[in-house]
């Protein structure tokens, strides 16, 4: 039995037959003659040719006679089919001085787009929209009439898309309002990408613009809109919008993926929201969206932007623990945030760590090893970095050379920073107004105010912009150097000049309001900020709050803090213990507590300062007993105590008088191997002399010296007093003798108690000789200097204290 196997046609060759094979006889050039000036009659016939098989013989002999606004009605009429139609539009285009109108691309452009063909239709028109001298404009006008009839959805769709891929995205969203106008739904590609481009160029509110129009003629959002749109909202501090739109993608009909969660997370990061973002990585989990890297690089960004880095350390165990490897991010941000808290051998450890897993240490890893190595004041290991970066063909990048000139300019190191500005300027890096600035501040800080400005001139010479930047960094340093007088001068000057002085000057120059004691001057110009505007910035908050505590303002600080917070602006744990302190200091635990729980339930960090500040505060107003049931209380939640919170417990206890408990305290840190310092000791020792018990404190001395703890005149002030309460005069002396020796400079208190000593006890000669040596010392007597001296002339003279005070004059004692 035989089997007929039947050939199946090849598609190509049927659709080659369908389009071209007919019995008639191919025309020539040669029977159009009679057609060359009948215009409608040539494109009746070249559309028909088109049809014929071996076309292009004919069109290349008619190709003289053929014009552009030939080209539009050829495409659209005559039923001629899209293929042939846009080969025809690509050959006529390679003539020789062949121009396509407009209409020629518009008239194909639809006829594409109506065959489904958009790859096509949208190279054409990014072709139009993109091209040497296009008239984009009149294109997109004439391209969304259409011909004479409403044109199809697909067109304005790829119309966005072309703009938004060549980074038009005012003309796409100028598209989009146009279309949504008219209520003709787009495709929710389109829209996602319009918003996603708008995002990029920071324009969250117009985001929201398309979201709203979307939503209003009923296009239905994708996961990826919503997606788009949560991290909108969290990128303009919009958190419990963004968390609602979160909480309603399933009512949408979307589950949020690692891209939502990640949106969210990174919202709470950046807002210091740190308690939120750990609740939300566990619900992660829980509904089996698996973190992913940048899950994780997003919480330890978040916890090193607040200083938090053993948090965010781990983090990064955590990370590896569900088997999610660190990368480069990862790497780089937790040894900048070691780096940034000195404490480099961490991150040598980690960039060694890094090394294992196969990570090279890259520019941005060495950038921030040698920014915090110069930080700590190791600049010798920072050029060892330095070297070996250059050895191992790591790039030197800009911020490279900036942070070299950086470090040498703190260290005074002038001519070693001109030379890396030399190389820098080598390497084809261009001057920039930072590292000029920096050299100012270089200069200013040796007091080379003429090289100061001699950088100056030279930066307005190369045409680079004398901005407030610079003019910040001189006020900046007469205000270290205590020249606040022609740190305001210049700061009129500039502002008579018509210069907008930024938030940074202002914090600089109310801190140094503050700190000369001139409340109303800071007030003053804090005023000024709020009257032009200008909004203060952490550092501006930092610095007034803190004046406003040391002078005793503590109702307007809380205010000031809450506006911050108000604001969306984290504060570091320093502001808030600012203000606690101020509490506490005012004796108004309640208010200082208050603020403390404040902290706790919006998850900004509590620090060892934090408590040692309320447990100091719970003891100067006699609760030592509430004070160590705090402390025992975070002993207990496994909360890190520190020898700060120690040391404020045991100076508690001591003040008290139960030393017991404070050694009960200090054997406990010594378990803990919780290293005690000077200040620790002091505590002890100055327990032991109030209750006069002096040969401990000896004992405790003995101990400092075996632990190679270094006696300071704080100890040595403490024994004086121990010794001149219990009547040890001579033993005092010699102490106070003592301070010469090690080298050591007494103050005015260790000269008060060895003079109150010596006048109780009638020695006015020896009283007189130490306040005479006081004097020379630059030391000027305070109420308690006068008070004894005058105890004491009255008991030498037996006269009447009252009568004699009021005509004293201890300068006079001494002839």
């Amino acid at each position: 039995m035989n089997v007929y196997r039947v050939r199946r046609p090849c598609p190509q060759l049927e659709l080659h037959s369908r389009l071209h094979c007919h019995h008639r006889p191919i025309s020539t050039a040669k029977d159009w003659n009679k057609d060359w000036n009948d215009d409608k009659e040539f494109v009746r016939r070249v559309a028909k040719t088109l049809k014929l098989p071996n076309h292009q013989d004919v069109l290349d002999q008619i190709s003289p006679h053929l014009s552009p606004s030939h080209v539009p009605r050829i495409i659209s009429k005559y039923g001629l089919d899209v293929r042939v139609a846009l080969w025809f539009f690509r050959w006529s285009a390679r003539l020789n001085g062949f121009h396509h109108t407009l209409d020629s691309y518009i008239t194909l452009i639809h006829k594409l787009v109506r065959a489904g063909m958009f790859s096509d239709a949208k190279s054409l028109i990014s072709q139009c929209t993109t091209g040497a001298g296009s008239d984009s404009a009149l294109f997109q006008e004439k391209l969304l009439e259409g011909e004479g009839g409403p044109f199809l959805a697909a067109v304005p769709d790829l119309l966005i898309r072309v703009y938004v891929e060549g980074g038009k995205v005012s003309e796409a969203t100028e598209v989009y309002n146009r279309i949504i106008s008219q209520g003709i739904k787009l495709n929710v590609l389109s829209c996602n990408g319009l918003m996603a481009a708008l995002l990029q160029s920071f324009r969250p509110a117009e985001v929201e613009g398309i979201y709203s129009g979307m939503l209003g003629i009923g296009v239905r959002p994708s996961r990826h809109t919503l997606n788009i749109m949560i991290n909108c909202l969290c990128i303009q501090g919009k958190l419990k919008e963004a968390d609602r739109l979160f909480r309603e993608m399933d009512s949408k009909g979307f589950e949020p993926d690692v891209v939502s969660y990640n949106s969210l997370l990174n919202g709470f990061c950046k807002m210091g929201m740190l308690k939120e973002a750990r609740v939300l990585l566990a619900e992660m989990v829980e509904m089996g969206a698996l973190p992913s890297q940048a899950t994780y690089n997003i919480l330890i960004c978040g916890y090193c932007r607040v200083g938090r880095v053993n948090e965010a350390l781990a983090v990064r165990k955590l990370m590896v623990r569900n088997n999610v490897l660190p990368n480069n991010v990862t790497y780089n941000t937790l040894i900048s945030g070691l780096c940034k808290e000195g404490r480099a051998r961490e991150a040598f450890a980690l960039r060694d760590e890094m090394t294992h897993w196969r990570f090279l240490p890259n520019t941005v890893t060495y950038n921030s090893l040698i920014n915090g190595l110069f930080e700590s004041g190791n600049s010798v290991e920072a050029f060892k970095q330095y070297d070996e970066m250059v050895n191992k063909g790591v790039e030197l990048n800009q911020a490279t050379y900036s942070i070299l000139i950086k470090g040498l300019c703190k260290e005074g190191k002038m001519d070693a920073a001109n030379r890396f500005v030399r190389k820098m300027l080598e390497r084809g890096f261009g001057p920039r107004a930072v590292v000029c600035n920096t050299l100012i501040d270089g200069y200013c800080k040796i007091g080379n105010m003429v090289d100061a400005f001699r950088v100056l001139d030279e930066m307005v010479r190369s045409g680079l912009s004398v901005d407030v930047c610079t003019y910040s960094v001189i006020i900046n340093r007469l205000c270290k150097e205590g020249k606040l007088d022609q740190a305001d001068r210049l700061f009129r000057k500039l502002l008579d000049k018509g210069l907008v002085l930024d938030e940074v000057v202002y914090s600089t120059l109310i801190d140094a309001h503050f700190k000369a004691d001139d409340d109303k001057g800071a007030l003053k110009l804090w005023n000024e900020m709020a009257q032009k505007n200008i909004l203060p910035n952490v550092g501006t908050y930092s610095a007034f709050i803190n004046g406003l505590c040391k002078g005793g303002f503590t109702k307007m600080a809380r205010t000031v803090l809450n506006e911050m917070l108000e604001r969306g602006l984290i504060p570091s744990s320093p502001i808030f213990n600012m203000v606690i302190r101020r509490y506490c200091k005012d004796g108004n635990l309640e208010k200082a507590f208050e603020l403390h729980n404040q902290m706790v339930e919006n998850s900004f960090e509590l620090d060892s300062s934090t408590y040692s500040v309320l447990i100091n505060g719970l003891s100067m107003e006699g609760m030592v007993d509430k004070a160590a049931k705090l402390f025992h209380m975070l002993v207990n939640k496994g909360a890190p105590v520190d020898d700060t919170i120690y040391n404020t417990l045991i100076n508690s206890h001591c003040r008290k008088g139960d030393v017991e408990a404070a050694l009960k305290l200090f054997s406990e840190m010594e378990v803990k191997g919780i290293k005690s310092g000077v200040v620790t000791y002091n505590a002890l020792i100055s327990g032991f002399c109030n209750v006069g018990k002096i040969e401990e404190a000896y004992r405790l001395i003995y101990r400092m010296i075996e632990n190679g703890i270094a006696l300071n005149s704080i100890t040595y002030e403490i024994l004086m007093r121990g010794h001149c309460k219990t009547g040890g005069r001579e033993e005092a002396l010699k102490l106070h003798c003592k301070f010469s020796t090690e080298g050591l400079e007494p103050n005015l208190n260790v000269y008060n108690i060895l003079i109150e000593r010596l006048c109780k006890e009638g020695d006015m000669q020896k009283a007189k000789s130490l306040f005479r040596e006081m004097l020379e010392r630059g030391l000027s007597p305070n109420h308690m200097t006068h008070t004894a001296l005058i105890n004491g002339q009255c008991m030498e003279q037996k006269m009447n204290l009252k009568e004699h005070a009021c005509n004293f004059s201890p300068y006079k004692m001494l002839g």
